[in-house]
């Protein structure tokens, strides 16, 4: 059986929330206070899980939000680009040592 601490985590955090009409959707506060960035981040911490959230260049609220929970925060150098850009830059600072890694969005 796979334990959680043997999967690690790549936070997808790069978007440009375009679909929201301008909101961040990621800075919406849940019911518990938290942004949906801080409280997804948590939420795998919690199950003890490795995470690396990946950001774009620019978003010093979003590290902002994630500053209370242990993980490691990468820059995707090309936010431009599509999805998979984002994959490649967490899966690259991702330490890879467990049975397996979740794509978190």
């Amino acid at each position: 059986m796979i334990m959680p601490a043997q999967i690690e985590v790549i936070l997808l955090a790069a978007g440009h929330s375009r679909r929201m009409g301008g909101r961040d959707k990621l800075l919406l506060e849940t019911p518990g206070g938290q942004s949906l960035l801080a409280r997804a981040a948590a939420l795998y911490r919690g199950l003890g899980m490795p995470v690396t959230a990946v950001l774009r260049p620019g978003q010093p609220r979003h590290a902002e939000a994630l500053a209370g929970v242990d993980l490691a925060v990468v820059t995707n150098s090309d936010p431009q680009a599509d999805q998979a850009m984002s994959v490649r830059t967490g899966l690259g600072a991702a330490r890879l040592a467990g049975a397996g890694v979740l794509i978190a969005l």
